[in-house]
């Protein structure tokens, strides 16, 4: 609860109100990473480790989107919430689009 003091000029009157205030917003979600704060939140949040997610992509049955996802995880400098290679590297770790919101909440607030 706070209190909202109003006056009126022409009156001289003071009125004083008690109102809840509406809450902030919250902030919104960070879209990239580091890799190395993603594979620290991946962890923090989901035990998956660097071997789980190699392994998921080593599960990947045709060699071209393999060796795609591959290249997507071992050479990328950021990690885009939005990229193509997330979202398949998301899917083969079963991550679910609150997973995501964690990791990317959490990622950038690793200091490493």
């Amino acid at each position: 609860m706070a209190e909202r003091i109003t006056y009126n000029l022409q009156t001289g009157e003071t009125k004083t109100e008690t109102y809840t205030p509406e809450p902030s917003p919250p902030d919104p979600i960070p879209l990239t990473a580091t890799p190395a704060q993603g594979l620290m939140a991946l962890y923090q949040l989901k035990g998956i480790t660097e071997d789980d997610i190699e392994s998921a992509i080593a599960s990947i049955s045709d060699p071209g989107k393999r060796y795609a996802a591959q290249i997507a995880y071992r050479k990328t400098t950021v990690w885009e919430r939005g990229s193509q290679s997330m979202q398949s590297i998301g899917v083969l770790l079963q991550l679910t689009e609150k997973d995501f919101d964690d990791l990317f909440a959490l990622a950038p607030t690793i200091k490493l």
